[in-house]
């Protein structure tokens, strides 16, 4: 939809987490794909990518994520828990959040 177009444009212009997290995911990927596609023999490009899923991991650090996440926090964002879950739908594949 649009709202969610404009929500990812201005997240890869305002935000510095989200932009880490792109560029982290879509380069190191498609390095592990060059760099497997040339190691390695596979069936498959979807055997490639699946390897690849299983050697890339991105753990981002969210320390207020325990309460903007929990309905029954006085934190709780229902704006950030969208965000973070839009970050999901993109980058889940690889994507993992650690918090306190």
């Amino acid at each position: 939809s649009l709202e969610e177009a404009l929500c990812t444009w201005a997240s890869l212009r305002m935000q510095t987490l989200w932009r880490t997290v792109d560029g982290i995911c879509g380069a190191y990927a498609n390095a592990l794909e060059i760099l497997a596609h040339y190691q390695e023999i596979f069936e498959s490009q979807r055997s490639l990518r699946s390897s690849v899923r299983q050697r890339l991991q991105v753990l981002v650090a969210m320390q207020q994520y325990a309460k903007f996440a929990d309905p029954e926090s006085p934190g709780f964002s229902p704006n950030e828990l969208q965000a973070v879950e839009a970050m999901f739908s993109a980058f889940g594949d690889f994507l993992s959040i650690a918090y306190i």
